[in-house]
């Protein structure tokens, strides 16, 4: 397996979150499927689920029982 160059994927990875558009989701709900975001509302423990059509719902994250499902 090739080793992954950190420095070189931390800085794309900063390049990508502090682009200021929308084309990630843009590009998901094109292929039918919702995004989650969080915002300076959102409760502690929650998200939003922002579908294609505009409909938004307020979704509980329980993240121990993600770590369980994922074996972490």
């Amino acid at each position: 397996m090739d080793r992954v160059d950190l420095s070189s994927f931390e800085r794309e990875f900063e390049e990508e979150i502090a682009k200021d558009d929308d084309s990630a989701a843009r590009e998901i709900w094109a292929s039918g499927e919702p995004i989650h975001v969080s915002r300076e509302n959102t409760p502690p423990g929650f998200v939003v689920r922002i579908h294609p059509d505009g409909r938004e719902e307020l979704v509980r994250v329980d993240f121990e029982e993600l770590a369980a499902i994922l074996g972490r």
